[in-house]
């Protein structure tokens, strides 16, 4: 049961602390509104604002940091909960999970690294080897969990992590051997296209345990810049009576190009 004379924590802090500055601002403004005759203008409200801030920012700066950190601390532990509804993330951290800070129910302990990293870096992991494959992957560590789950529903997450299949699978050798690009347009652009990717084969010592479904495919950005033309020639002038102008009337009909440029240094001869 909790207790009511105890402080609130988490989201309820910070609500909590939110309500007493916006109170405080409030009664704040009504004291400098009766000094000033019943009524204050922007410019007065704004400076008002800014010296409350000042000075209240101190006076509240403790609170607003245990707030943040008990939020922080509920959001971590939220994440890792998600995860053990992932057991192939569960799996493939592991290895450094000691690095975590010490926390009852997990393996934490160093507290060299955050917890803030793991969405971060199973969403690296998901676009590294695409997400059929990781779909894959997060099906074959269920099936450990499945073999080892206790008739209490309840999972022995040591005997998972000693499974020999659970360190193959979190550490098997795998990578991409090849893939097809074709860009959306042909067209060149300022602007990074897009560049579909398929085709894509797996080698490595297990590639073999692995299959990338039908749909299993990847993008990726880049920028077709405009090729130089060097050499226009065929562009000619012609004649013309004294004007007082420098202008001169030009006839393109038969312009052409000489060689393109290119990283090669060849190209056709282009006629417009």
């Amino acid at each position: 049961m909790t207790d009511p004379s105890s402080p609130p924590a988490g989201p309820a802090a910070c609500s909590a602390i939110a309500n007493t500055m916006i109170g405080h601002f409030a009664t704040r403004l009504e004291v400098e509104a009766r000094r000033a005759g019943g009524s204050l203008d922007a410019e007065a409200i704004r400076a008002l604002a800014e010296r409350f801030m000042a000075e209240e920012g101190l006076r509240f700066a403790p609170a607003l940091q245990r707030s943040w950190d008990a939020c922080t601390q509920s959001r971590e532990a939220a994440q890792w909960q998600s995860s053990r509804a992932h057991p192939f993330d569960r799996l493939l951290t592991k290895p450094f999970a000691h690095l975590f800070p010490a926390r009852r129910g997990d393996d934490g302990g160093q507290g060299v690294l955050s917890r803030r990293l793991l969405p971060g870096f199973h969403l690296a992991v998901d676009k590294m080897i695409g997400p059929a494959l990781f779909e894959q992957c997060q099906r074959k560590a269920q099936a450990i969990l499945d073999r080892h789950r206790r008739a209490d529903g309840s999972i022995p997450w040591d005997a998972v992590h000693a499974d020999a299949e659970a360190h193959a699978l979190s550490g098997d050798v795998l990578a991409v051997d090849g893939a097809t690009g074709n860009f959306a347009s042909k067209n060149a652009s300022a602007t990074p296209g897009t560049v579909n990717i398929t085709g894509i084969t797996l080698t490595g010592t297990d590639a073999g345990n692995y299959t990338l479904g039908s749909g299993a495919h990847a993008t990726s950005t880049a920028v077709i810049t405009p090729r130089s033309l060097t050499g226009v020639t065929g562009i000619t002038a012609a004649d013309k009576v004294y004007d007082r102008t420098t202008a001169a009337a030009l006839s393109t009909g038969s312009a052409s190009f000489g060689r393109m440029a290119s990283s090669s240094g060849c190209g056709a001869p282009t006629t417009l």
